[in-house]
């Protein structure tokens, strides 16, 4: 009958589901921030390497006080 769908639905549905739920929570546990950065272009992975050497810590934005006096 129709409805003998709906198991396997179920399944693939959450198999779909699963991988982003993780992924956002995971990054959330780890790196304070629910989101990763793209890193994807030179220009991002100069910004990102800047970021942690002025603040240890990329996902927290500092102004002019974040940055050091030489």
């Amino acid at each position: 009958m129709w409805f003998e769908i709906i198991p396997p639905c179920a399944i693939i549905c959450v198999a779909l589901y699963l991988p982003g739920f993780a992924t956002y929570h995971l990054n959330k546990a780890i790196c304070g921030n629910a989101y990763r950065r793209n890193t994807d272009e030179r220009f991002d992975r100069v910004m990102y390497m800047r970021d942690y050497r002025i603040n240890k810590n990329v996902y927290q934005g500092q102004g002019l006080e974040g940055i050091p006096d030489k």
